[in-house]
């Protein structure tokens, strides 16, 4: 059962990479929007960036809670989960 939740939370890793991927490819859009005047899409880009602080805690927080594989394979997929806590 345990294994079920652990691929359960690698599924859920996997679809937060690519959630804050989208939103920063987003951001980087308002911003060549705004070109020189970031003044005009502020607040937009402010709410862009809490939602990916949030994204990105929640995705360390997942990581965090995983079980810890040492492997150099898993490094490489993992690399945050074997950095850093859900602090981040």
């Amino acid at each position: 059962m345990a294994g079920i939740t652990i691929l359960g939370q690698r599924r859920t890793v996997a679809e937060l990479d690519t959630a804050i991927r989208r939103v920063e490819r987003a951001r980087r859009e308002q911003l060549a929007a705004a070109g020189r005047d970031p003044a005009r899409v502020r607040a937009l880009l402010r709410l862009t960036e809490d939602y990916l602080a949030c994204l990105r805690q929640s995705r360390a927080i997942l990581l965090w809670e995983l079980p810890q594989d040492p492997s150099p394979e898993a490094a490489g997929r993992y690399p945050a989960a074997l950095e850093t806590g859900a602090a981040g």
